[in-house]
């Protein structure tokens, strides 16, 4: 068939079908009062619709109009734009396993990915940057930059959230790490303090620093690494106290350190050491005994003691320590005597300047001029070094079944005879 042309005046029109046969049909539709602005609808390779370069304006657009309405502009530029009443949908489908990745607006919102049960892969330079499988979950491979200042996770009073960061792979101890950047006016020691794990083991630090370690065993190093030697290992730096407790600031209501060990003598409730842990300075056991290796110096009024039985090593022993003026107080031991009587008083009877053996209605809490009464004393043999009876006071006193003769005693002395 030779090639055939035809042309259409202004306002004609062809009804039913027009039919374009040859090796390249091709069909021009030309306005020549738009200085024969030229589009092309050609099938050379596939169904090509085209503008003439050489004739078409700068504002020239392709309109794709179905029932008098315009679905889509395609702009000289290069822009595609579709638009509809009811989500607008551009998709692209591989055919293989029937892939169709969509890109539509609603009337709220707009949805790019997959309409079919596939992963969608989002990258650049042909390189898949984020993956979101068919779960909803998503894999972003690089760094990922959050601008905004906070990132939630989970839902809130209905699923929690989980962050995960994962460790580097066999033969390399470094695990997960987060790091929190000190703010732009920092003294410029530290850009940041950091969570990490190494190992086993979790590290919470300054830049460079392992500030607070936590062992797999589950013991806890405070300005220590490795505490093995502890549940709770506190390392101090010099001059500053390692541990201090501070009580609340409401009087009556402040308390400081409670510490509960065992109830045998084989627990240790607080053990104090040298730093080379070689010498024990004092140790708390669980029956409640203490043991001191040094000087114990107790600053107070009273010292009460309620062991059945204490063994004192010093050779002397020191009452009203502390006196440098007058005294006005009795100095001795009570003897507390319960329901049977009146305590027991053996001292120094101040007012009286004598040393007595006394009952007393006194405690160990008593102070001044005790009320105190005789008691009858025993002994085996009592000298005295008074030389002289002047005044009728007693030096010795012998008991003997014969009287005395001219040499024995001395003046002052008593002889008690009796018959056998």
């Amino acid at each position: 068939m030779s090639n055939k042309t035809f042309s259409v005046e202004h306002g004609a029109f062809i009804d039913n079908e027009v039919d374009i046969h040859g090796a390249t049909p091709l069909l021009k539709l030309t306005d020549t009062d738009t200085t024969d602005l030229q589009h092309t609808l050609s099938s050379s390779a596939g169904l090509v619709l085209s503008a003439d370069a050489n004739n078409v304006e700068a504002s020239t657009t392709i309109d794709f109009v179905i029932d008098g309405s315009t679905v889509g502009v395609l702009h000289r530029t290069g822009s595609l734009d579709l638009s509809g009443g009811t989500s607008p949908t551009l998709s692209l489908t591989d055919t293989t396993n029937t892939v169709t990745a969509s890109v539509y607006a609603q009337d709220s919102d707009v949805f790019y990915g997959s309409t079919t049960s596939h992963p969608t892969n989002i990258g650049s330079n042909d390189t898949t940057a984020i993956t979101i499988d068919t779960a909803q979950n998503t894999t972003v491979t690089g760094t990922l930059d959050v601008q905004g200042s906070t990132l939630n996770l989970g839902v809130a009073d209905t699923t929690g959230g989980i962050l995960t960061i994962h460790g580097n792979g066999t033969g390399n101890a470094e695990g997960g790490e987060i790091r929190l950047s000190t703010a732009a006016d920092h003294d410029t020691t530290y850009d940041f303090y950091r969570i990490d794990v190494i190992g086993d083991d979790f590290r919470i630090g300054r830049q460079g620093q392992t500030d607070i370690s936590i062992l797999q065993s589950g013991n806890v190093g405070i300005n220590n690494s490795d505490p093995t030697t502890a549940k709770l290992v506190v390392d101090g730096d010099d001059n500053t106290y390692t541990i201090r407790a501070e009580g609340g600031a409401t009087t009556g209501e402040s308390y400081g350190i409670r510490i509960r060990a065992g109830s045998n003598a084989s627990d240790k409730a607080l053990l104090v050491e040298n730093k080379a842990a070689d010498t024990t300075f004092m140790e708390i056991l669980g029956d409640g005994s203490v043991n001191i290796n040094g000087n114990l110096t107790v600053t107070g009024t009273t010292t009460s003691i309620s062991n059945t039985n204490t063994t004192i090593a010093d050779a002397l022993i020191e009452l009203g320590s502390g006196n440098t003026g007058a005294n006005s107080n009795d100095l001795g031991l009570i003897l507390e005597r319960g329901t049977t009587g009146d305590n027991g008083f053996i001292g120094f009877d101040e007012s009286a300047d004598q040393f007595v053996v006394a009952t007393t209605t006194a405690t160990g809490a008593s102070t001044g001029d005790l009320t105190l009464t005789d008691a009858n004393f025993r002994a085996n043999q009592i000298t005295t070094t008074y030389a002289n009876n002047s005044g009728g006071v007693m030096r010795n006193i012998y008991e003997s079944t014969s009287n005395p003769t001219a040499g024995d005693g001395q003046v002052g002395d008593v002889w008690i005879v009796y018959s056998v």
